[in-house]
């Protein structure tokens, strides 16, 4: 036996509260003998039942907890009345959440509040923080944003960390201060330093925002790296989405993929879907359509309205997942019902087609709409084709002119083209005939090259309407002067795009060459005289990779000597203008003009 138990034992039976209580503790823990429950509690109750309260307290964990006795939480909760009665702080703060949860004793919030606030003035950190909840939240007290504050300033102070979290989002947030981002910055890093994960979080963020501190990144990395070390979820997912934009860093899809997949395993729905995107992508691992499929579930089963939509693009057929247009269509409708525009669209397909379920056009209309509301193009224009031509509404060529302007506003080239020809004169008779040329591009199987070839619209209808033709980015149309017989061109823009057939293209060529500036056919640029479209002598001018020009001349006579004009080219997926031109009627002479610049941005003639 030691001498410490012998001394305790002997100043125990002379009545020492103290030692009686101490002595308690050495046989509840076996500390320097034979751990003896009994014995413990005998002298706690021994010195409990002449006022001590931290043997009250020892006394009412062991019924609580059962620890060598059966659980009792009744006896627990008399002892700790007993304790707290005595002024001990900790059972007051535990008898507080006995009566908050109802726990051994009726529910009482009240009574919680009572005995937390005696806690919370003995200098009871977590006593002090839960009093500053209930102030702010309005629990068991009206919500009073001073004593709130005071109460986290109180339990910060006590080195409470969560507190000084707390703290430091009021005087970020201004909540009931005026806000000081540098004063939030100090409890921010005081909790980090002493590794709050919640705080090495915010701090991290800050720094990557230059929020009360400078913008450092690699301060930012530094403690978001801390945080997501001790398992902080968004602190994990905030690292991937560094390392994966490379935001001031060096691009690490690795290390992206790392931190994506530790906060995906922790159930955050952002990065269960930014997993799936790097594994639809190949980024830091093996492509695989599985694996992404795995995620965008996990991620759309919460929610996520992009995995919904990619997700159900996954199940509308891709290599490494079996087609199945119902799992498409049920998550394109979430998506669509928590107002993704794609996803309405989507849906407003599978019904307008009939995907793996019955058509219904005026269901397909009500999508559409939806979609258009929101502004996606794709289902502006499709809406617009409805109206165009009555199908599942009243036809109604206003309103589609409506939302076809509204598509092509937002560059929905097919929208765009619609919308001129619904606003184009019929062409007449003479125009079809005089137009006996026409460019079409095909693919040699050595490399891409326009081909230029000649056809006459004398053909017979049947055989045109055969032909499928892409046509070129730029069709230059000469004019023929009534007064001097010269030769004037004209610009229209026709986009790489299929057109159903050959009279479709040459409807769209002339109603193009008409949008011209003035909305007329140009002057002669000789005498100034009103010119006309002659026998159909146009150049088509293909952009190759979006760099440079290919020209076939189609022309049946050589263009005048000595003519001269200028193409202005607008290249929209770029977003710069190249401007040329041509003289003598040969294709031998190209340069730039910056002078014309101004003129090629104002030609929407020309965009």
């Amino acid at each position: 036996m030691s001498k410490d138990l012998k001394w305790y034992q002997k100043r125990a039976k002379e009545g020492d509260l103290d030692a009686q209580f101490q002595l308690g503790s050495i046989y509840e823990r076996g500390a320097g003998t034979a751990q003896n429950i009994p014995e413990a509690i005998q002298w706690y109750e021994s010195a409990a039942g002449n006022g001590h309260p931290e043997s009250a307290y020892a006394l009412s964990k062991i019924h609580y907890y059962g620890v060598g006795v059966p659980k009792d939480t009744i006896k627990a909760v008399d002892w700790i009345v007993r304790s707290a009665e005595g002024g001990h702080a900790d059972a007051q703060y535990r008898l507080a959440t006995h009566y908050f949860f109802g726990d051994g004793v009726p529910k009482d919030v009240a009574k919680a509040i009572s005995w937390i606030k005696k806690a919370a003035e003995q200098g009871h950190a977590q006593s002090q923080l839960n009093l500053a909840y209930s102030y702010e939240q309005g629990q068991g007290v009206d919500p009073n944003i001073d004593e709130s504050l005071k109460w986290f300033k109180a339990a910060a102070e006590s080195g409470n960390l969560e507190a000084q979290n707390a703290l430091a989002v009021i005087y970020q947030n201004g909540k009931g201060v005026p806000s000081n981002p540098e004063e939030a910055i100090r409890w921010y890093r005081r909790a980090a330093d002493a590794g709050e994960p919640v705080a090495q979080f915010n701090l991290a963020y800050a720094y990557e925002h230059g929020v009360g501190v400078d913008e450092d990144i690699r301060q930012a990395i530094e403690w978001y790296r801390k945080s997501a070390k001790q398992g902080h979820a968004d602190a994990q997912y905030n690292l991937g989405l560094i390392y994966e934009r490379g935001d001031q860093v060096s691009q690490n899809h690795p290390e992206a993929l790392k931190w994506f997949k530790a906060s995906a395993e922790q159930g955050d729905a952002s990065a269960q879907y930014n997993l799936g995107v790097m594994h639809a992508r190949g980024n830091g691992t093996k492509r695989s359509n599985e694996d992404a499929l795995k995620w965008y579930a996990k991620a759309a089963e919460q929610g996520h309205i992009d995995a919904q939509y990619n997700l159900a693009l996954l199940y509308e057929g891709v290599e490494g997942v079996p087609r199945n247009y119902a799992d498409a269509l049920h998550w394109y409708k979430l998506a669509a019902q928590q107002g993704d525009a794609a996803a309405q669209n989507s849906v407003a397909l599978f019904y307008d087609q009939g995907m793996g379920i019955p058509q219904d056009v005026v269901e397909a209309v009500k999508w559409y709409r939806l979609a258009a509301e929101e502004g996606d193009a794709s289902a502006q224009f499709n809406l617009g084709i409805k109206y165009e031509t009555g199908t599942g509404v009243e036809q109604d060529t206003n309103e589609a002119a409506k939302w076809y302007q509204k598509s092509a506003a937002q560059g929905h080239v097919t929208a765009r083209n619609n919308l001129l020809l619904m606003n184009a004169h019929p062409m007449s008779p003479d125009e079809q005939r005089t137009i006996i040329g026409a460019i079409t591009r095909q693919q040699s199987r050595e490399k891409d090259q326009p081909l230029a070839v000649t056809i006459n619209l004398s053909e017979r209808a049947e055989e045109i309407t055969q032909k499928t033709v892409l046509a070129p980015d730029w069709l230059v149309l000469f004019h023929r002067c009534k007064e001097c017989a010269g030769y004037t061109p004209s610009v229209a823009i026709v986009n790489s795009v299929p057109y159903r057939n050959m009279a479709e293209f040459l409807k769209t060529a002339i109603i193009l060459s008409r949008q011209a500036p003035g909305g007329a056919a140009p002057a002669c640029t000789a005498c100034g005289g009103e010119t006309m479209l002659d026998v159909a002598d146009y150049h088509s001018y293909h952009s190759v990779a979006g760099k440079d020009l290919v020209v076939r001349n189609t022309v049946s006579k050589p263009v005048p000597k000595g003519l001269g004009y200028r193409l202005l080219w607008w290249h929209p997926e770029e977003g710069y203008t190249t401007v040329r031109s041509m003289t003598d009627g040969q294709i031998n002479s190209f340069s730039e003009d910056a002078d014309l610049r101004n003129a090629a941005l104002q030609a929407g003639a020309a965009g």
